[in-house]
């Protein structure tokens, strides 16, 4: 693309960032209203935990689709039908709010936010970097997020308080979800107007050069984007365990529900503010995303050993430590989305490369919250240490897969010339 601005690439980051905010937001609705979705639905924690299994299915069979589709055709249609499928799904929820309605409208987000959204977001992110900022655009894409999630979390625990509370709070925020969700798409619209298909910015029309079958394996057979999804998975685990720390400081801390929702919001959407641009300029210090990658694994991994041993009766402590830990998290998501460029994946890949990472990266969804739900179904209060030691090990993993992206990329380079 031709250069920008900064203010411009900044409003563009921000619509965006406001698009993912509503996409996202239903789905993952039980990090901020864990016990008063519980109620709403009448379903277990098991059940609760069901829903993002299905939802994380489309991560697996839909995120490599949906890649291929924003690298072949129009991905500005593909974004804005993302947020009005979004709003239609909630419409229907808000009709029939049950547990079995919310499958239904779970596929429905599936299909709307990780088909749909995600890869051509990504794509979208690459488009306006070009080749020379990846990981400082990168970074900031996850700040402007973060600001977006600020926002719209607080509107919407701003809408459950006014209600009262309970089931008559969450159908007020599927409400906000809907008219939010609209507005956004009409927002976005107008800035992929200005989005050029091409990284040297020759065509606006959202099309890109073809990519095909030939393509897709291509894609799909590179170690590049298997270390780039390894990457996501390691750190996407230890944002999945982050989400627990809401039920977890009511159970064992005895904190109130609005509390523990208010925390969620700064946890899961303020330390993107830092974190993000954090983990982006990280990135261009070092001169390698992987290297961050790495400083990121092994921060997670002293930051899991204090919480595994800190004793208890100290709310105050535990609050900053997990709050330590999502800067940590934010950081990693910073820098593991500029990989593929780290590992010289081409720019009209860009999308299907995103997808298929998805795929593994983000495949925790099909069985990490049941998981979770099974160990605090059955061990209380206790389950939650076995969920932090298991956080801990893929940490770990996370530390040996920046090497090894280091040691393919050293290879590539070696191969090229450079």
């Amino acid at each position: 693309m031709k250069k920008q601005s900064s203010l411009g690439i900044a409003v563009k980051l921000f619509i965006m960032g406001m698009s993912w905010a509503m996409v996202y937001i239903m789905p993952f609705i039980q990090y901020t209203f864990y016990d008063p979705l519980l109620e709403t639905l009448g379903c277990s924690n098991t059940q609760l935990g069901l829903l993002l299994t299905i939802y994380g299915i489309f991560n697996i069979v839909g995120a490599p689709v949906g890649g291929w589709l924003s690298d072949r055709y129009n991905f500005k249609v593909i974004y804005i039908g993302s947020l009005l499928l979004n709003a239609i799904v909630s419409v229907l929820l808000l009709v029939n709010f049950t547990y079995s309605m919310a499958v239904i409208a779970w596929v429905g987000y599936g299909v709307a936010s990780l088909l749909m959204h995600y890869p051509a977001h990504l794509k979208v992110v690459r488009l306006i970097a070009g080749d020379g900022q990846n990981a400082k655009i990168f970074g900031f894409n996850e700040f402007f997020i973060g600001v977006a999630g600020i926002i719209v979390n607080a509107v919407i625990v701003y809408v459950f308080a006014r209600f009262a509370s309970g089931i008559a709070g969450m159908r007020g925020v599927v409400m906000a979800t809907i008219v939010l969700s609209l507005v956004v798409a009409a927002a976005m619209y107008v800035v992929l107007r200005d989005i050029k298909g091409t990284v040297d910015g020759n065509d606006s029309s959202g099309e890109t050069e073809k990519v095909g079958g030939r393509d897709f394996i291509k894609v799909l057979t590179s170690p590049a984007t298997w270390l780039m999804g390894l990457s996501i998975f390691c750190v996407y685990t230890c944002a999945v365990t982050m989400s627990y720390f809401t039920p977890y400081y009511t159970a064992a801390f005895g904190g109130t529900v609005t509390v523990s929702a208010l925390l969620a919001v700064i946890r899961t959407h303020g330390m993107k503010l830092g974190g993000g641009p954090v983990g982006g300029l990280l990135s261009d210090k070092l001169g390698s995303p992987s290297k961050a990658l790495i400083l990121v694994g092994v921060f997670s991994v002293l930051s899991l050993v204090i919480l595994l041993v800190l004793p208890g009766g100290m709310p105050n402590v535990f609050i900053a430590l997990t709050l330590v830990i999502a800067l940590v998290v934010y950081m990693g998501k910073g820098a593991y989305y500029a990989v593929a460029t780290d590992l010289y994946v081409p720019a009209k890949y860009a999308a299907t490369t995103a997808g298929i990472a998805c795929a593994l990266g983000f495949s925790p969804d099909i069985f990490l919250f049941p998981l979770i739900g099974y160990f605090i179904d059955n061990y209380g209060v206790a389950g939650y240490r076995y969920i932090f030691i298991m956080q801990l090990c893929i940490s770990a993993v996370g530390i040996l897969c920046g090497v090894v992206a280091l040691l393919y990329k050293k290879k590539l380079s070696a191969a090229m010339g450079k």
